[in-house]
């Protein structure tokens, strides 16, 4: 593993401007996972146009800072792959996020973080010597089990069982769509009193 590069990675990323960082390992692989907080005020009006808006604001600007970090690690001779922030499918970035000690998984299935889940995030796969850094950090690991996610969720797509991720798309992509709302709910996301912790 690289200290080196795994510092001069770090370097170049704040200057990029995400809110969160980390390297961790998906599969054998490293990954490097990148976020940007979103919007409290925008949050907690959701679901509306403007947080759909800023979900796909913030996917496109995630994927910019995930096409640059591509490239750095790809002239310093190493494979890398940038993940699409709005990849839904064969890849989590909650899981990668995860994995690099950014935040634990709740029970909405959502990524929880210092900022609570009131983030947006992008991977970048990779074959360098990066330092995975998961131990690092210190997160408080559990969810607080409130049970307001479940109550809130107007999909019934959280249960104690987990999270329904088709029951969710099904309300984001059909429901919203009916009522003329973009496909963005985001009630979860607002709910979650992880976001007001210190």
């Amino acid at each position: 593993m690289s200290r080196s590069l795994t510092d001069d990675l770090k370097r170049y990323v704040e200057r990029l401007n995400c809110d969160l960082l980390g390297i961790g390992r998906v599969n054998g692989s490293a990954v490097v996972v990148c976020g940007l907080r979103i919007s409290d005020s925008v949050i907690d009006d959701a679901p509306s146009d403007e947080y759909y808006n800023l979900v796909i604001t913030s996917s496109r600007m995630l994927d910019e800072i995930a096409d640059r970090i591509e490239k750095f690690i790809v002239k310093r001779g190493y494979s890398a792959r940038a993940m699409p922030a709005s990849l839904e499918e064969g890849f989590s970035h909650r899981v990668a996020a995860a994995s690099a000690g950014l935040g634990f998984i709740g029970r909405s299935g959502l990524l929880i973080t210092e900022f609570g889940p009131r983030v947006r995030l992008a991977s970048v796969l990779t074959d360098a010597p990066l330092i995975c850094e998961s131990s690092e950090r210190s997160i408080h690991r559990d969810c607080l089990e409130c049970g307001l996610c479940i109550e809130s969720c107007p999909a019934g797509a959280i249960s104690e069982k987990g999270f329904d991720r088709a029951a969710c798309e099904f309300y984001n992509n059909v429901v919203l769509a009916e009522g003329k709302r973009y496909g963005a709910c985001g009630i979860c996301v607002k709910v979650c009193p992880a976001a007001h912790r210190g």
